[in-house]
């Protein structure tokens, strides 16, 4: 599994945000790809991390959504755009946005190449730090517990609920779309 942080930060709340979860996965034992998420710039840096760190069948790409991007970030979409064209084995991708999700992108996501990305979560309404990085830990944390050898579209569905009726629990708000 690879964590790509395309927030532009190396402190900030996407940073954390990723290094938590990174290291949370790591510690429940999800093979992760590289030693600490991998800070991307343009996207074509997405390219060169995932040649370099080898084959993976996840990845949790953080980035910026449509709206305010500061001068250092890299949009989801632009991000996305660079997978449908150069990516050549599919992948979970899994899509968390700081500040509001583009809805563009995420629809792109959502009804794209499934050559990509055939199972996909992607994020639909603007979340704290705190609700996105549950979602995802649990989320991960299932599909690691149920899913040996592959993942499957119904293992992506049943962990996603699993993750959604933690954060209804915990009384956290956030709205997550599938592609399975």
């Amino acid at each position: 599994m690879l964590i790509a942080d395309g927030s532009g930060e190396t402190l900030g709340e996407g940073a954390e945000l990723c290094q938590r979860l990174f290291f949370a996965l790591q510690k429940r034992g999800i093979h992760m790809a590289g030693s600490a998420p991998v800070h991307l710039g343009p996207p074509e840096s997405l390219g060169l991390a995932m040649d370099s760190l080898g084959p993976i069948n996840s990845l949790f790409l953080l980035a910026y959504g449509g709206n305010g991007l500061p001068a250092a970030a890299t949009g989801i979409g632009a991000y996305w755009a660079w997978l449908k064209g150069n990516l050549s084995t599919p992948v979970l991708l899994s899509t968390c946005s700081l500040g509001v999700p583009d809805t563009d992108a995420s629809q792109d996501v959502l009804k794209g190449d499934n050559a990509v990305a055939p199972l996909a979560v992607v994020q639909e309404t603007a979340m704290t730090p705190r609700a996105a990085g549950l979602f995802f830990l649990k989320l991960f944390t299932e599909i690691h517990l149920h899913s040996e050898d592959s993942i499957t579209g119904k293992m992506v569905w049943f962990s996603a609920v699993k993750a959604k009726e933690l954060l209804k629990r915990r009384r956290l708000e956030g709205k997550f779309a599938i592609k399975s």
